[in-house]
Protein backbone atom coordinates (compact mmCIF):
# COMPACT_ATOMS: atom_id res chain seq x y z
CA UNK A 1 0.00 0.00 0.00
CA UNK A 2 1.46 3.38 -1.06
CA UNK A 3 1.92 6.20 1.52
CA UNK A 4 -1.03 8.19 0.12
CA UNK A 5 -3.45 5.30 0.59
CA UNK A 6 -2.29 4.74 4.16
CA UNK A 7 -2.49 8.46 4.93
CA UNK A 8 -5.99 8.89 3.53
CA UNK A 9 -7.21 5.72 5.24
CA UNK A 10 -6.10 7.04 8.63
CA UNK A 11 -7.87 10.36 8.03
CA UNK A 12 -11.13 8.76 6.88
CA UNK A 13 -11.18 6.51 9.93
CA UNK A 14 -11.20 9.57 12.17
CA UNK A 15 -13.88 11.52 10.31
CA UNK A 16 -17.24 11.99 12.01
CA UNK A 17 -19.46 12.00 8.94
CA UNK A 18 -21.43 9.73 6.67
CA UNK A 19 -19.78 7.19 4.38
CA UNK A 20 -20.80 9.25 1.35
CA UNK A 21 -19.14 12.36 2.80
CA UNK A 22 -15.98 10.41 3.56
CA UNK A 23 -15.72 9.41 -0.09
CA UNK A 24 -16.09 13.07 -1.14
CA UNK A 25 -13.34 14.08 1.29
CA UNK A 26 -11.08 11.30 0.06
CA UNK A 27 -11.57 12.38 -3.54
CA UNK A 28 -10.72 16.01 -2.68
CA UNK A 29 -7.61 15.14 -0.64
CA UNK A 30 -6.35 12.73 -3.28
CA UNK A 31 -6.83 15.32 -6.01
CA UNK A 32 -4.80 17.80 -3.97
CA UNK A 33 -1.95 15.34 -3.42
CA UNK A 34 -1.87 14.30 -7.10
CA UNK A 35 -1.90 17.93 -8.25
CA UNK A 36 1.10 18.84 -6.12
CA UNK A 37 2.98 15.70 -7.13
CA UNK A 38 2.40 16.57 -10.81
CA UNK A 39 3.91 19.97 -10.04
CA UNK A 40 7.12 18.23 -9.00
CA UNK A 41 6.61 17.68 -5.28
CA UNK A 42 7.60 14.40 -3.64
CA UNK A 43 4.68 12.35 -2.31
CA UNK A 44 6.10 12.18 1.21
CA UNK A 45 6.74 15.95 1.25
CA UNK A 46 3.14 16.70 0.22
CA UNK A 47 1.76 14.45 2.94
CA UNK A 48 4.09 15.94 5.56
CA UNK A 49 3.04 19.49 4.66
CA UNK A 50 -0.66 18.60 4.82
CA UNK A 51 -0.28 17.62 8.47
CA UNK A 52 -0.81 14.58 10.66
CA UNK A 53 -3.97 12.54 10.02
CA UNK A 54 -5.31 13.48 13.46
CA UNK A 55 -4.85 17.18 12.74
CA UNK A 56 -6.45 17.02 9.29
CA UNK A 57 -9.39 14.97 10.60
CA UNK A 58 -9.97 17.35 13.52
CA UNK A 59 -10.06 20.33 11.15
CA UNK A 60 -12.48 18.60 8.80
CA UNK A 61 -14.74 17.44 11.65
CA UNK A 62 -14.99 21.01 12.92
CA UNK A 63 -16.30 22.11 9.53
CA UNK A 64 -19.01 19.51 9.11
CA UNK A 65 -22.62 20.67 9.37
CA UNK A 66 -24.83 19.61 12.33
CA UNK A 67 -26.87 17.52 9.90
CA UNK A 68 -23.77 15.69 8.72
CA UNK A 69 -22.78 14.97 12.31
CA UNK A 70 -26.27 13.62 13.02
CA UNK A 71 -25.91 11.23 10.08
CA UNK A 72 -22.60 10.05 11.53
CA UNK A 73 -24.06 9.45 15.00
CA UNK A 74 -27.04 7.62 13.54
CA UNK A 75 -24.77 5.37 11.42
CA UNK A 76 -22.53 4.75 14.43
CA UNK A 77 -25.54 3.75 16.55
CA UNK A 78 -26.78 1.36 13.87
CA UNK A 79 -23.30 -0.15 13.59
CA UNK A 80 -23.10 -0.70 17.34
CA UNK A 81 -26.56 -2.28 17.38
CA UNK A 82 -25.59 -4.63 14.55
CA UNK A 83 -22.37 -5.59 16.31
CA UNK A 84 -24.35 -6.22 19.49
CA UNK A 85 -26.86 -8.38 17.65
CA UNK A 86 -24.11 -10.39 15.97
CA UNK A 87 -22.33 -10.84 19.30
CA UNK A 88 -25.58 -11.92 20.95
CA UNK A 89 -26.22 -14.40 18.13
CA UNK A 90 -22.71 -15.82 18.48
CA UNK A 91 -23.10 -16.18 22.24
CA UNK A 92 -26.52 -17.80 21.81
CA UNK A 93 -25.04 -20.21 19.29
CA UNK A 94 -22.19 -21.11 21.61
CA UNK A 95 -24.60 -21.65 24.52
CA UNK A 96 -26.87 -23.78 22.34
CA UNK A 97 -23.88 -25.85 21.26
CA UNK A 98 -22.75 -26.35 24.85
CA UNK A 99 -26.26 -27.33 25.97
CA UNK A 100 -26.57 -29.72 23.03
CA UNK A 101 -23.24 -31.27 24.02
CA UNK A 102 -24.05 -31.51 27.75
CA UNK A 103 -27.64 -32.69 27.76
CA UNK A 104 -28.50 -36.21 26.59
CA UNK A 105 -29.85 -36.65 23.07
CA UNK A 106 -31.92 -39.75 22.39
CA UNK A 107 -32.33 -41.23 18.91
CA UNK A 108 -32.69 -44.59 17.22
CA UNK A 109 -29.42 -46.29 16.32
CA UNK A 110 -30.25 -45.74 12.64
CA UNK A 111 -30.52 -41.98 13.16
CA UNK A 112 -27.74 -41.72 15.73
CA UNK A 113 -24.02 -41.07 15.63
CA UNK A 114 -23.18 -44.09 13.50
CA UNK A 115 -21.31 -45.73 16.37
CA UNK A 116 -23.72 -48.66 16.51
CA UNK A 117 -25.27 -51.18 14.13
CA UNK A 118 -28.61 -52.64 15.15
CA UNK A 119 -27.64 -56.22 14.28
CA UNK A 120 -24.43 -56.05 16.32
CA UNK A 121 -26.22 -54.55 19.33
CA UNK A 122 -28.97 -57.16 19.18
CA UNK A 123 -26.43 -59.98 18.93
CA UNK A 124 -24.44 -58.69 21.91
CA UNK A 125 -27.56 -58.22 24.02
CA UNK A 126 -28.72 -61.74 23.14
CA UNK A 127 -25.29 -63.09 24.13
CA UNK A 128 -25.37 -61.35 27.52
CA UNK A 129 -28.84 -62.73 28.24
CA UNK A 130 -27.76 -66.21 27.15
CA UNK A 131 -24.80 -66.04 29.55
CA UNK A 132 -27.18 -65.12 32.37
CA UNK A 133 -29.45 -68.01 31.45
CA UNK A 134 -26.48 -70.38 31.63
CA UNK A 135 -25.28 -68.96 34.94
CA UNK A 136 -22.05 -67.73 33.32
CA UNK A 137 -21.89 -64.68 35.56
CA UNK A 138 -18.11 -64.34 35.41
CA UNK A 139 -18.31 -64.10 31.61
CA UNK A 140 -20.95 -61.38 31.90
CA UNK A 141 -18.67 -59.45 34.24
CA UNK A 142 -15.73 -59.96 31.88
CA UNK A 143 -17.67 -58.31 29.03
CA UNK A 144 -18.27 -55.17 31.11
CA UNK A 145 -16.35 -51.92 31.20
CA UNK A 146 -13.80 -51.71 34.03
CA UNK A 147 -15.77 -48.92 35.71
CA UNK A 148 -18.80 -51.17 36.33
CA UNK A 149 -17.28 -54.61 36.85
CA UNK A 150 -17.67 -54.42 40.63
CA UNK A 151 -21.40 -53.78 40.31
CA UNK A 152 -21.71 -56.74 37.93
CA UNK A 153 -19.90 -59.30 40.05
CA UNK A 154 -21.11 -62.93 39.91
CA UNK A 155 -22.50 -62.58 43.43
CA UNK A 156 -24.58 -59.54 42.53
CA UNK A 157 -25.82 -61.02 39.28
CA UNK A 158 -26.83 -64.24 40.99
CA UNK A 159 -28.54 -62.28 43.75
CA UNK A 160 -30.44 -60.17 41.19
CA UNK A 161 -31.80 -63.31 39.55
CA UNK A 162 -32.72 -64.88 42.89
CA UNK A 163 -34.57 -61.72 43.92
CA UNK A 164 -36.96 -62.21 41.00
CA UNK A 165 -37.48 -65.93 41.43
CA UNK A 166 -35.66 -68.83 42.97
CA UNK A 167 -36.53 -70.93 39.95
CA UNK A 168 -36.89 -69.24 36.58
CA UNK A 169 -37.19 -72.41 34.58
CA UNK A 170 -36.26 -72.44 30.90
CA UNK A 171 -36.64 -69.49 28.57
CA UNK A 172 -39.66 -69.96 26.36
CA UNK A 173 -39.89 -66.77 24.29
CA UNK A 174 -38.14 -63.45 23.80
CA UNK A 175 -39.86 -60.36 22.47
CA UNK A 176 -38.62 -57.83 19.95
CA UNK A 177 -35.69 -55.73 21.11
CA UNK A 178 -36.24 -52.01 21.49
CA UNK A 179 -32.95 -50.18 20.95
CA UNK A 180 -32.17 -46.49 21.38
CA UNK A 181 -28.98 -44.47 21.33
CA UNK A 182 -28.20 -41.77 23.88
CA UNK A 183 -25.42 -39.26 23.24
CA UNK A 184 -24.14 -37.11 26.09
CA UNK A 185 -20.95 -35.00 26.30
CA UNK A 186 -19.71 -36.47 23.05
CA UNK A 187 -20.12 -40.08 24.19
CA UNK A 188 -22.78 -42.45 22.85
CA UNK A 189 -24.30 -45.54 24.38
CA UNK A 190 -26.82 -48.07 23.11
CA UNK A 191 -29.66 -49.13 25.38
CA UNK A 192 -31.56 -52.33 24.70
CA UNK A 193 -34.83 -53.23 26.34
CA UNK A 194 -36.41 -56.64 25.77
CA UNK A 195 -38.82 -58.92 27.62
CA UNK A 196 -38.23 -62.66 27.91
CA UNK A 197 -40.69 -65.21 29.24
CA UNK A 198 -39.47 -68.15 31.27
CA UNK A 199 -41.39 -71.08 32.76
CA UNK A 200 -41.96 -69.33 36.10
CA UNK A 201 -41.17 -65.66 35.58
CA UNK A 202 -41.26 -62.90 32.97
CA UNK A 203 -38.14 -60.71 32.90
CA UNK A 204 -37.58 -57.35 31.25
CA UNK A 205 -33.91 -56.76 30.54
CA UNK A 206 -32.33 -53.34 30.10
CA UNK A 207 -28.82 -53.74 28.70
CA UNK A 208 -26.52 -50.78 28.00
CA UNK A 209 -23.35 -50.83 25.88
CA UNK A 210 -20.67 -48.24 25.16
CA UNK A 211 -19.28 -47.56 21.68
CA UNK A 212 -16.82 -50.44 22.07
CA UNK A 213 -19.78 -52.74 22.88
CA UNK A 214 -18.65 -53.12 26.47
CA UNK A 215 -21.41 -53.66 29.00
CA UNK A 216 -22.17 -50.52 31.00
CA UNK A 217 -25.36 -51.46 32.80
CA UNK A 218 -27.63 -54.46 33.26
CA UNK A 219 -31.05 -54.27 34.86
CA UNK A 220 -33.55 -57.07 35.47
CA UNK A 221 -37.21 -56.38 36.22
CA UNK A 222 -39.50 -59.35 36.73
CA UNK A 223 -43.12 -60.34 37.00
CA UNK A 224 -44.51 -63.67 38.13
Amino acid sequence: MVPTDIYLKKILKLLQCSWKKKQEVRKQLLARIVEEMEAGEMETDVIRRMGKPEEVAAELNAGFSPEEKKKYKRALLIKRICIGLVAAAVVAGVIAGILHWIFPKTTTVEEGSGAFERAAVEAQAEHVIWLLDQGEYASVQQSADESVKDSLSPERLSGAKQSLSADWGSRRTMGEMEIKEITEKGQSRAIVQVTAQYDHVTVTYTVTFDEAMRLLELKLDGAD
